[in-house]
């Protein structure tokens, strides 16, 4: 008969003392360790590994009395109170601070003080930095430091004064020098400091990762680890979806330093792709719950050794541990769908339309589908050297012809079975009074666009890479206040960080392989300000024929995965339904 496993509070972990046949169940808990001399196995003291082990031992697993008073305080204090809020769309006494928020956002807003350290997932264009600034506000969260995307860091400085007026800001900017001092003015002026991500990492030490190894620079403790954080807001982070980079070791650091009381993340899109992208993201809010990727992975996903290489596959969520997974995760996840929260906001239509190549574009497509190698005009070879760069120039054919330069440097030209048809397709639009945004990954098809219109005659607003912040936001200005009914979008630029509710129309020529950027670019034009419309419209141009094709596939199988964790169906069913 099966002994029982007996668990009881140890010091600041749980110690498990059981027989040797169940060691190797007990060492599947992320963060196990076994004692070599006493000869028993130890867990981090978290609400999760109580989870973990009663699914491993059942009811074979004999709680201790410390263990229990402290698993029953962590439910009635933390868990409870967190999972009454996660679906809440509404607070019965708000404070007066949340008078001026929406009441989803009242609530939004209470979730992250009561959970500490949280995800705020709720889709783009609904509010998630006013919900972080006024939680901020309510526990007096500085000194605060904002992680965000370099374009959002103005938007952020905008925000915090009109949210929370009076606070000292600093927007972390300029040569590097100046920028040290302005992190450091935060150690004598405490306020909030908002920095862009790819900065952090200058400016922190790294988190140690696997057996990665630490030079002696990367130890060193520098601008960022001098402040006492109390709060550390993440804006965008998916962000975080490689462990093995700097960046997301940089803002992990900070983020675990021991001042550090509230850690939220905020993010429409909290898994990138398959489940394990999420981990990066738990083990940024708690390091100590969420220990090892490796660990996670074993206990939660689906998965097989790939056939592509050496690693795993990754399918899913697994069947037999799913419930448990959700049951850690959802006292640390809030997500209101727009169905729910934003009901006055339109509709949305996707479209697709088809369009056909000529005979020479079609010519180089089936060339480097079949050969990996095409000609252009001139009888330059394009060469793909690999099956990746196979599939960027199958993509970019998919959109236009391309042109060798020197210094093998390639470039879209015309003819362009794309732009064609938007031209064909824009005066009917313009004609009927509506704004339009056109998305296009490649910078060059959208200034191939640019000479189209130009030819053409029609205003046209551009978001690009290497624009000034002001004359970015100059050209938003001119399309919002209907100046121009025309902007063309690289999505890598303009992404995220802008409202175009100006429009209802968005005409994909391309799509990004990101679930992630492809959902932020949607989220543009269909949020907060797009209630005047009847309708949102999606148009995507699909060149016959093509990989693009297979590529909707694969974008709508990464959206089913965000939907496996994120489950907005099940809430909307619940909260709009009573299912």
């Amino acid at each position: 008969m099966p002994t029982e496993v007996a668990a009881e509070i140890w010091g600041d972990r749980i110690r498990l003392d059981l027989g040797f046949d169940d060691k190797d169940h007990a060492m599947i808990v992320p963060g196990a360790r076994w004692d070599r001399e006493e000869h028993f196995v130890h867990v981090p003291l978290t609400y999760p590994a109580c989870k973990q082990l009663r699914g491993i031992f059942g009811d074979r697993l004999e709680i201790g009395d410390s263990l229990y008073k402290w698993a029953t305080a962590e439910l009635q204090i933390r868990v409870m109170p967190c999972m009454n809020l996660r679906q809440a769309t509404s607070l019965e006494d708000p404070p007066n601070l949340y008078d001026f928020l929406y009441p989803f956002q009242q609530a939004g807003a209470q979730f992250l003080i009561e959970a500490g350290q949280a995800i705020l997932a709720d889709p783009m264009g609904a509010g998630k930095t006013v919900q972080a600034i006024t939680a901020a506000r309510a526990v007096e969260g500085i000194p605060a430091l904002v992680i965000c995307p370099a374009t959002m860091r103005k938007t952020w400085v905008k925000e915090i004064k009109k949210w929370w007026p009076g606070v000292p800001t600093y927007l972390v900017d300029g040569p590097k020098k100046k920028r040290s001092k302005i992190i450091l003015d935060c150690l004598t002026n405490h306020g909030i400091c908002v920095i862009n991500w790819e900065s952090v990492r200058l400016f922190s030490r790294l988190s140690p990762y696997g057996n990665m190894a630490l030079s002696d620079e990367e130890r060193r403790p520098k601008e960022l680890n001098q402040i006492p954080w109390k709060l550390v807001i993440v804006d965008e982070a998916h962000r975080a979806k490689d462990p093995t980079s700097k960046q997301t070791r940089a803002v992990w650091n900070v983020c675990h330093m021991p001042t550090v009381l509230y850690r939220w993340a905020l993010t429409g899109t909290p898994l990138t792709s398959t489940p394990e992208t999420l981990y990066p993201i738990l083990h940024l809010l708690n390091p100590i719950e969420h220990p090892s990727k490796n660990a996670f992975i074993q206990r939660y996903c689906d998965s097989a050794p790939s056939q592509w290489g050496p690693g795993l596959e990754i399918f899913g969520l697994k069947e037999e541990t799913k419930e448990e997974f959700f049951e850690i995760f959802d006292p640390r996840f809030r997500r209101m769908p727009k169905e729910v929260v934003l009901p006055q906001l339109p509709p949305i239509q996707h479209i697709r339309k088809y369009v056909t190549m000529g005979i020479e574009q079609m010519q180089s497509y089936q060339d480097m589908a079949e050969e990996m190698v095409a000609e252009d005009k001139e009888g330059n070879l394009i060469i793909a050297v690999n099956p990746v760069s196979k599939l960027t120039r199958l993509i970019q054919y998919s959109s236009a012809s391309i042109h060798k330069l020197e210094d093998d440097v390639h470039l879209m030209v015309d003819p362009s079975c794309k732009l064609d048809a938007l031209m064909d397709d824009l005066p009917d639009y313009l004609g009927a009074g509506e704004s339009v945004v056109v998305f296009a990954v490649h910078r060059k098809l959208i200034e191939l666009a640019e000479e189209r219109l130009n030819e053409a005659k029609i205003p046209y607003a551009v978001i690009k890479g290497s624009q000034t912040a002001n004359f970015r936001q100059e050209q938003i200005d001119k399309f919002q206040s209907k100046e121009v009914p025309v902007i063309l979008v690289v999505i890598a630029a303009g992404g995220v960080g802008i409202t175009l509710t100006a429009s209802r129309i968005a005409i994909f020529l391309q799509r990004p392989w990101s679930n992630v950027d492809h959902q932020q670019a949607m989220g543009r034009i269909h949020r907060i300000g797009s209630e005047h419309h009847e309708s949102v419209m999606y148009i995507d141009y699909i060149t016959e024929g093509t990989v693009e094709n297979g590529q909707l596939d694969i974008l709508e199988g990464k959206a089913e995965q965000l939907e496996a964790v994120v489950r907005d169906r099940e809430a909307i069913r619940k909260l709009l339904y009573g299912e």
